[in-house]
Order: C-alpha cells, then sequence, then structure tokens
C-alpha cells in the first residue's frame, strides 16, 4: 500500500475508468461508487478520465450518484473530447466539448481509410474501421476478437502480432503505427493525436492529456488547489509493446508535486515519478477507501451530540463562549477566542504548572502565556473585523470527539466584498507540546491583494502574563521564535512557530517580522476570485519545567512536526483521542441532550488531565479559564478524579502523584498548626502551600474574610479517598508502596492528632464540612466519618505493607518514624469518634447543633433567580438549615454501606428539602443519591442542572471557565448512580435504574488493568464483556460477587422486580 494514501488528503483524485476503477464495463459499479461518493460529500474533486463515451459511464456509475455533492463529479470522456459535470439537482451538464469540423471528420476518415487500404493491399489481412467515435476513428488490427479485456492484454499483443505478420504484414502494430502517423502528416491531419491498445490504432484528435489539462486548469489553476493535493491513478503508464500506455499521456512532468499510482500490470515497468502498486481495480477500491478514511478523521464528526456549535457573534457572552470552545491536552489550554482579538473577549493559553505572584508575598496564580493565535487579515488594505463592516454568516464549531475548533466566517465589506475565512485549530493530544491552525481565506466576488500575518503576541492585558525576554526568526528565516519569563518562579517558556502556505498558481510573498510587542510571520498576494490560499501554522512549546533547554527542545520539535507536516499531525490528534474516547464515552439512547452533556463532560475532563506530568493536578476550572487563579481544590480528588481512575489510570496515578509530591507541603501545614501527619491545602498549586486567598473585597467595597483555607480540612479525606479509589481500581503495586500508603498513613496521623477527646468521645471541633454556608462547626458529621473511614484505610495499609511488602514496609516506617503504638491509638480514636447523637430515628445530624437552627424548605422560596442564600443575606443563612450543597448526602454516596437503606432515603428526603444548591458541585451528587434510590423525577432534575451548569451557564461564570467538579460528577451521577456501580475491595457491584426514556445505557471501565463493556437495556437485561486480560469479579448489589471469565459475555436478566444474577453466554447463543 502506497503510505502517503494514508496520511494525505488528496483534494483532486482523477483516474482512468477501464482497468483501474473497473475491471470493465459490465462490472457493478455500486462499490466504487459507495466509496467515491463518500469523498464527494466530503469535497473531494473526482475527475474520470475515459476513452468511452458518457453514456457508458454514466449507466455504470453515475446514475448511481445523487444529491449536491454530486457537483464535485467530473467525467472527461471520449478521449479528451468531451468534459460533463452536474448540476444541484444532479442532472449532467457539457462543461467543455471538442467537436470535429467536417473538414477534419473527412480526414480522420480519409487517413484511416488509407492505412487500411494499404494494409489490405500488401497482405490477405483484413481491417475494420471503427466510424462512430466522437473526434476520431479506430482501426481494428484484429476484428475477431470483440471487446477483450485488459486482463488479457499479452494474449491480445501476441495474437494481433502473430495475425499480422503472418498475414504478411510483416510491420506488425508498429508498422500499422508509423504508417497511420505517415497518412495523416501526407493528408494533412497535422496535430493528429495517435494511441493503441494492442487492437486499435486509435487516430483522434484529442487524447488524455486534454483531460488531465483541463483538471488542471479548471479545478487546480482557478481554485488554487496545490498540485502536491492531486493524486492521478491508472493501470497503463508504462510501454505496452513498444508503445506509450494508455495513461502515460495523463502524466505531466512539468506539473512537479503530482502524486501518480499504477494499479496495473505494468510488465515493462513506469516511467520514473510513477509509483506501481499493482492489484487492479481491487487495489484502487482499497486506495480510495484509505482517502474516505482520512476524510471521516478529519471532518466534523457526524454524530451532533458531539458537536458544539455557536452561531453568530455576541460580545457580551463571548469570554463564556470561550470557556466552552478550549481545545487542550492536559499540558496546556487554549481558549476558544477569535483570532483576531474582538470586543469582548479574554484570550489566554494556559500551561498547566506554570504559576507567578503578582506582587512578592502574594498568592501563586496561573500565567497566560504569549498568544499565538494572533493573526490579522487584510483585504485590499483594509483589515478584515468582526467589529467592522457586515457579518455574513460566523459560525464556530467543536469537535469534541476529535479535539478541533472549526470556524467559519464570510464577511462583507463597505464595499461588497464578501471575503471567506475558516480556522481550524488544535492542540495535539498526541503530542502535548504542538499547537496548530489552518487559516483558509477565499475571496468569493472580488480580486487584488490579501495579507495575513500571523504570529505570537507578547503584550497582553491580562491579570499576569509572562514577560517577554526574547524574540528572533529561525534559520533561513523561517519561522520564529518567542522567549518569556514569569517574574518571581523563574520559569521560562518558549514558542517556536513556523508557518506554510500552499502553492498553487497562486505564489505568495512571505517575510518575518519582529516588533516590541510582537514577532510573526506575513504572507501577500494578488488574489482571484474563487481562489482558496491555505496557510498552517505550527507551533511547539516547552518550559523550564520540561527540561533545561526548552529554546532547543521547542525549535527542534518544531523541526521535526514540520517535516511530517500539518496533515499528519492532525491525523495523529484524533488517532489520539479516538483511543481516549474509546474508554471514556457512554453512550445513552433514548436522551440526545443527556447524550451532548455527557460527550462535554468527558471532553473537557480529558483536556483537563495531563498523563505526562505527575507534578500537576487538574484546577477547579481547569486551563480554560483563569477564575480561582488555577488552583487545585478537593474537586480534584472528589469529582474529577474517578472519571480518570475508570477511563484513564495513567492521568489518575499523576493526579495522585501530584499529592504526593506535595506531601512535604501537607506535613508542614500540620506542623504549623502543632498537629501530627499532613494536611492538605485548600487550594494549592506546585508545593503544597496554602493558597486561599485570606479576603476577598466585592463591588461594594466589603472585606469577606475567606475561612475555608482554615476550615475545610476536609480535603485530607478527600485525598486519602481518591488513593484508596484508584488503589481498588488499579491494584497499581507501584504506586501504593511507594506513594498511596505514604499518604494513607500521614493523612490518618493528622485527623488523630486533631480528635479531642472528651467523656471518652472523640471530637473535631472548629471545622468546615462541604456546606460552607455554616463555616465553624463542631463535629461535622461528613468530616467525623471520613476521618474514621480515613483512618482505618489507613491501618488496611499498613497491615498489607506488612504482608506483601515487608521490605519496603521497613523502610517507609523507618523514614516516616512510624511506632507500631500507633496502631492502638488510631484504633481508640476511630472506634469512638463522635458519629451523631441519638435523634430517635435514622436522620443524620450535619454538625452539632445543626437541628436547633431555625427550618427552612427551598421549595418555599421557588422560582428564584439568584442563590438563597443572597436572598437571605449571610448572617441570616448562616442561622437556618439552609446547606449550599451535598454535605451529608455526600456521605450517602461514598459511605453506603454505613446506612442502612431506610436511613439514606429519610436522611436524602430531610436534606433535599433544605439544600440550595449554591455549588455547581451539588446537584451531580444529589442526582446519583436520588438515581440509586429509585426517584427518578428528583434524578432526572438533578441530571439537567448538573448537565447545563455551563452549556447554560447557568451559574452566571462560566466566562471564568469550565466548572471541571460539576463536569465530574456528572459522570459519576450516570456511572454511579443510574448505572448504580458500586467499587469495594473485592469487586464491583451493580444495580441500574435508568430514566424511563433512556432505552439503552453503555459504557467502559478499566478495572484492574482490564476493560470490563457494561451494557444496560432498560428494564430487560445488563450485558458484561470481560476483557481478555483478566477475569473479574462482578455482581448485583445487594446480592453477592460472581466469578466472570476473562473472555466472557454475562447476562443478568431484569424479572420484573429486581436485576437476577449474572449467567454466562455460550458462544454463538443469542
Amino acid at each position: 500500500m502506497y503510505p502517503k494514501i494514508k496520511k494525505h488528503p488528496f483534494k483532486i483524485i482523477a483516474f482512468d475508468w477501464d482497468g483501474t476503477a473497473v475491471a470493465n464495463r459490465q462490472v457493478d459499479a455500486g462499490p466504487v461508487a459507495d466509496v467515491l461518493e463518500e469523498l464527494m460529500r466530503f469535497g473531494v474533486q473526482i475527475v474520470i478520465i475515459t476513452g468511452t463515451n458518457f453514456g457508458n459511464i454514466d449507466s455504470q456509475f453515475c446514475s448511481l450518484v445523487t444529491g449536491p455533492h454530486k457537483q464535485n463529479l467530473y467525467v472527461c470522456t471520449d478521449r479528451g473530447s468531451e468534459v460533463h459535470g452536474f448540476d444541484e439537482d444532479s442532472k449532467p451538464v457539457l462543461l467543455y466539448g471538442r467537436k470535429a469540423t467536417d473538414e477534419e471528420e473527412a480526414l480522420l476518415s480519409k487517413v484511416a481509410e488509407a492505412v487500411k487500404n494499404d494494409i489490405e493491399s500488401h497482405s490477405n489481412i483484413t481491417i475494420d474501421i471503427v466510424y462512430k467515435r466522437l473526434n476520431r476513428r479506430k482501426i481494428d488490427l484484429i476484428p475477431e476478437w470483440e471487446n477483450p479485456p485488459k486482463s488479457q492484454i499479452g494474449e491480445l499483443l501476441e495474437k494481433t502480432e502473430a495475425r499480422l505478420v503472418q498475414g504478411g504484414f510483416s510491420g506488425g502494430i508498429k508498422g500499422a503505427f508509423a504508417m497511420t502517423i505517415e497518412y495523416s502528416k501526407q493528408l494533412g491531419l497535422d496535430d493528429a493525436r495517435l494511441t493503441t491498445d494492442v487492437k486499435h490504432v486509435e487516430l483522434g484528435l484529442t487524447d488524455k492529456s486534454d483531460s488531465i489539462n483541463w483538471a488542471l486548469e479548471e479545478l487546480s489553476y482557478k481554485r488554487n488547489i496545490p498540485f502536491t493535493d492531486i493524486l492521478i491513478l491508472g493501470d497503463e503508464f508504462g510501454p505496452i509493446a513498444g508503445f506509450e500506455g494508455s495513461d502515460f499521456l495523463t502524466y505531466k512532468q512539468d506539473a512537479e508535486g503530482i502524486d501518480y499510482i499504477s494499479v496495473g500490470k505494468e510488465p515493462n515497468g513506469v516511467p520514473e515519478g510513477v509509483i506501481h502498486v499493482g492489484g487492479g481495480p481491487d487495489c484502487f477500491l482499497r486506495l480510495m477507501k484509505e482517502q474516505a478514511k482520512i476524510y471521516r478523521k478529519i471532518e466534523l464528526t457526524e454524530d451532533p451530540t458531539f458537536l458544539l456549535v455557536r452561531e453568530g457573534f455576541d460580545d457580551m457572552r463571548e469570554r463564556e463562549v470561550e470557556s466552552l470552545l478550549t481545545v487542550g491536552n492536559g499540558y496546556l489550554g487554549v481558549r476558544g477566542s477569535i483570532e483576531e482579538r474582538v470586543s469582548g473577549s479574554e484570550p489566554a493559553t494556559l500551561v498547566a504548572g506554570v504559576y507567578d505572584r503578582a506582587k512578592e508575598g502574594e498568592i501563586e496564580e496561573l500565567v497566560v502565556v504569549p498568544d499565538w493565535l494572533h493573526t490579522r487579515i487584510y483585504v485590499g488594505g483594509e483589515q478584515l473585523h468582526l467589529d467592522t463592516g457586515h457579518i455574513v454568516e460566523h459560525r464556530r464549531v467543536l469537535d469534541m470527539k476529535k479535539g478541533i475548533l472549526r470556524r467559519e466566517w464570510r464577511h462583507r465589506d463597505e464595499r461588497g466584498r464578501i471575503t471567506s475565512v475558516s480556522m481550524l485549530r488544535f492542540a495535539s493530544l498526541a503530542d502535548p507540546h504542538v499547537l496548530a491552525l489552518k487559516i483558509s481565506i477565499t475571496p468569493e466576488n472580488h480580486q487584488g491583494e490579501i495579507r495575513v500575518g500571523t504570529g505570537i503576541e507578547l503584550c497582553q492585558k491580562m491579570a499576569l502574563v509572562a514577560i517577554p525576554t526574547d524574540r528572533r526568526v529561525l534559520e533561513e528565516d523561517i519561522g520564529v521564535v518567542a522567549v518569556s519569563k514569569t517574574n518571581f518562579s523563574d520559569i521560562t517558556i518558549v514558542q517556536a512557530q513556523r508557518s506554510r502556505i500552499s502553492t498553487g498558481i497562486v505564489k505568495p510573498d512571505y517575510h518575518t517580522h519582529i516588533e516590541e510587542c510582537g514577532v510573526g510571520e506575513f504572507f501577500s498576494w494578488q488574489a482571484e476570485a474563487g481562489q482558496t490560499v491555505e496557510i498552517e501554522k505550527i507551533v511547539s512549546i516547552y518550559t523550564s519545567r520540561d527540561t533545561d533547554d526548552p529554546e532547543r527542545e521547542a525549535v527542534d520539535n518544531l523541526r521535526d512536526c514540520c517535516a511530517r507536516g500539518f496533515n499528519e499531525l492532525l491525523l495523529d490528534n484524533v488517532d489520539a483521542w479516538r483511543a481516549r474516547w474509546d474508554i471514556a464515552a457512554i453512550a445513552v439512547e433514548g436522551d440526545a441532550e443527556v447524550q451532548s452533556w455527557l460527550n462535554f463532560a468527558a471532553y473537557h475532563l480529558i483536556i483537563a488531565g495531563n498523563p505526562h506530568d505527575e507534578r500537576v493536578s487538574i484546577s477547579a476550572r481547569t486551563l480554560t479559564g483563569t477564575i480561582y487563579k488555577g488552583h487545585v481544590f478537593w474537586d480534584a480528588d472528589m469529582f474529577m478524579l474517578p472519571f480518570f481512575v475508570y477511563a484513564h489510570p495513567p492521568t489518575a496515578r499523576a493526579m495522585l502523584k501530584y499529592r504526593h509530591h506535595t506531601l512535604p507541603g501537607a506535613r508542614k501545614e500540620a506542623q504549623d498548626l502543632s498537629l501530627k501527619g499532613a494536611l492538605y491545602a485548600w487550594e494549592s498549586t506546585v508545593t503544597g502551600e496554602e493558597m486561599t486567598p485570606e479576603f476577598v473585597i466585592t463591588p461594594t467595597g466589603e472585606v469577606i474574610l475567606i475561612l475555608t483555607g482554615k476550615m475545610e480540612q476536609h480535603i485530607n479525606t478527600s485525598v486519602s479517598y481518591g488513593v484508596w479509589s484508584y488503589w481498588m481500581a488499579t491494584r497499581d503495586e507501584d504506586f501504593f508502596v511507594n506513594a498511596g500508603a505514604e499518604i494513607l498513613i500521614e493523612t490518618a496521623r493528622f485527623w488523630v492528632s486533631r480528635a479531642e477527646e472528651k467523656d471518652g468521645v472523640f471530637h473535631i471541633y472548629n471545622v468546615c464540612g462541604p456546606d460552607e454556608y455554616h463555616e465553624i462547626v463542631n463535629d461535622s458529621i461528613y468530616t467525623n466519618l471520613k476521618a474514621v473511614w480515613s483512618i482505618d484505610r489507613a491501618a488496611d495499609s499498613v497491615a498489607y505493607l506488612k504482608e506483601s511488602h515487608a521490605g519496603k514496609w521497613s523502610e517507609l516506617k523507618a523514614r516516616i518514624g512510624f511506632d507500631d503504638n500507633e496502631l492502638l491509638e488510631w484504633d481508640n480514636v476511630a472506634s469512638n469518634m463522635y458519629k451523631d447523637a441519638n435523634h430517635g430515628n435514622n436522620l443524620i445530624e450535619q454538625f452539632a447543633g445543626y437541628f436547633d437552627l431555625e427550618d427552612i424548605d427551598v421549595y418555599e422560596y421557588e422560582p428564584r433567580t439568584v442563590p438563597l442564600d443572597m436572598l437571605l443575606g449571610r448572617e441570616e443563612t448562616s442561622l437556618t438549615q439552609l446547606v449550599k450543597q451535598a454535605d451529608v448526602v455526600m456521605l450517602l454516596y461514598l459511605l453506603e454501606n454505613d446506612f442502612t437503606p431506610e436511613a439514606v432515603e429519610e436522611n436524602y428526603k430531610y436534606y433535599e428539602r433544605r439544600t440550595g444548591h449554591g455549588s455547581s458541585l451539588s446537584p451531580s451528587m444529589y442526582g446519583l443519591v436520588a438515581a440509586r434510590l429509585g426517584l427518578e423525577d428528583l434524578a432526572r432534575r438533578y441530571l439537567h442542572q448538573a448537565g447545563t451548569i455551563d452549556l447554560a451557564n447557568n451559574m452566571g461564570n462560566a466566562s471564568g471557565g469550565v466548572h471541571a467538579a460539576a463536569l465530574g460528577g456528572l459522570w459519576q451521577q450516570v456511572i454511579m448512580g443510574f448505572a448504580g456501580v458500586r467499587v469495594q475491595v473485592d469487586g464491583i457491584y451493580v444495580y441500574p435504574r435508568l430514566l424511563k426514556e433512556w432505552t439503552r445505557l453503555g459504557f467502559k471501565l478499566m478495572f484492574h488493568g482490564n476493560v470490563l463493556q457494561f451494557d444496560v437495556e432498560h428494564d430487560r437485561q445488563i450485558t458484561v464483556v470481560v476483557g481478555e486480560k483478566s477475569g473479574a469479579s462482578i455482581g448485583i448489589f445487594g446480592g453477592s460477587l460472581q466469578a466472570l471469565q476473562s473472555g466472557g459475555v454475562y447476562k443478568s436478566l431484569w424479572d420484573g422486580n429486581t436485576w437476577r444474577e449474572f449467567a454466562k453466554v455460550e458462544e454463538g447463543a443469542a
């Protein structure tokens, strides 16, 4: 197989018909029509070159194709005499025709007859002439063999030569050919075109070179399609019987860059520059399928639930849209801002781990690195801009399945000139240091000069940016480099850029430009209406966090990327996305809206996680915006991590290794409080130092103290919960022994030293649980029970290390100064921790004294358009039972086994009516527990709230970045809630409760290095396919685990009341 066919999308594909696309004109052309029609839909110009007439091709092939895309089909017939196209109704249109004059017709016949008479008069051979051909005559040298197939060309040659020589014409085929040339000259047919297929000597006024010349003139030149985007195929490029092959005339030696492929036998070889692959029409079909596969990869995904579309332009909502349309790969994120800068915009490229301080002593925040998108387009000296002229059309589409952002813009200026601009950008998931932008410009109704400048802008009006230190041109004056540096953290950022412009008939001028606030590449050309010019820009970015010599790495990587080209980088990116979606995708049948929400959630989680850097985690708004300054909260471990644990364990591992790297900072936080172990910062960046601001000033000038950094110590339980969850799902021994167990031990030590004993009961005073409306409380039940859980898991870890990794345990024990007597203290605290007063029912008091507060029912305040705490006021809110977000209800999910089913339901219903959902983290948790309880209406309601937090901007602050915790919570609501997945030490339990409108729910989970595929049909059956790597313990929740074998398929049936045990489906069974 020709390698380029799998990497390069050709824009014009021209080919011979008989022998190349089909074996003959009698075979079914349906398979060829299917793939060529798909290519036409993608905009590929399909050019058929044939010696036969249009009617033959139309009946065999063209009639099988219908639709507006048929306008991309051209049929060059009668050996270059005619070109047929199609209108928008799929009706044929003659685009070009060469009709012989009466004199030429007479000459053609006269020459053919002269040859016939000469051969017959000097031999005993009978020669026929085929007259009914447009602009040509066919001298038949072997009339008795009608319609020989091309596959018998060797036998045909042998028999034709034998017939001529044995019949007395010693010159054979060559002699007949030479005789035809001679008579053409003698009789005045000076521009005769001669070819032979061995059976005939064909005399005409045109040949296949006219067909290819038409295609180049009308399709390549007028549309500025470069020769490198043209593919020509045939089966007879090489010589046959000493004559040029019939397809040699399509070989343009002066058109450098065109690719040629022969699928024929070519017994005498092919000309230099033609690639011979052989295989005939079967190979042609495979080659076209490879092209279709490329286009399916790079064109928009057909599934609309993977497309986030924003029509028009609204400067009031632009920052919100930019957050949603971010492209990224975990290493960096690029907001979906418009390339030429517009009002209301907040463009930002953010690199994970690149933090700095605005001033000495202030908290760290993410740095906005120089803007690599910055582009300016000028038409006739006037800059194209959304703020000027008229927007005929403006559309941005984020293809979440492929990680590609497309923009289509048609602009009409005050002079009526319409210019079409399209942009395509991606941040490569295959190589996280690579960014790419394609700019396509087409003047629709005008001609003249077009200029484009695209580069790296260094002077940005953002809160915190990197400071420019150097800018220069790369060697050979092609490409540019920009170097910047953070002020206090001393991180160097290098961006290397090189652009390539399509070189068809248009030959643009190129130069680089350096100025104080930027460096860029500039192109200018004289454009004709309808000519498209494409600029492909590649940027490589490295920082001193990545390497000691970021400039060398950036430039070297850029050079390698440019050698591979934009399309190959794009295809690699798409392949990487396909691999991620293979595990991460959730399929919901029966609700396209929910499906789109889930795709949006998974997409933004994927672009947030960085499996390659264990020194970073995921901030609250990921790399889509700068709100919360890029700090890492409990959100990362509690809400986002589960997605990665089961969809991409390497990212989950890196996130938890970040917690291990910041363990020294957490130990210091505990020491500063005169406590043992480690206390993780509520907001952290690189070192683990607490980054929570101490106060904020409201727009009215009010100073509000921020207590979360001191009070929300429950973050420790989130980290330990994340460690244990990852360990249960992966059995990653290396991580657990060398990092995870140490985290569990140190967080347990903190809780044991934090708890205070009173009358034999341990209490945790002066904390804040997840409910931030009550900031300083005693015995937060969430904190207490999660602390007990953490202590118990640490004890389990010590026992496991002692038993399974004694040597490693001895090393760790010595390094952290662990005394076995600590285990007794742990057990005492865990066993005697305050776990709620006895209220004579199943209700759990959120914290000591909560039930004494003024009761409230949030439903009495509906409908409302502002958060309930704003209606009541901060002080009044703290005096009521109003809960900001899932607190006790989080426990009902996380520690479900600690409560009876009755207690879960009673507490859920109690707190559900008292929760204002003032946090984006809340709806998904309420929806999850509602789904498990079978409270369908509530589950649906909270699913809709969680799914639209960003897409409908329900919180009113999506402009600062997407709410990643809500997205992770949405994933959990569907998998842990509606699918009823519970992962425990000994295996996985499931108990699906789907919404009535869902007919099916399908998903995959990574578990112990194996892929488990679940397919739930509403109230019918659960199908589990166990991966080949190992078996799995899976059971119905409420029942027992079952040992499912590797490679096996198992089903659980719904009996009308409950799910039955899994039964193996024997091979071949329905």
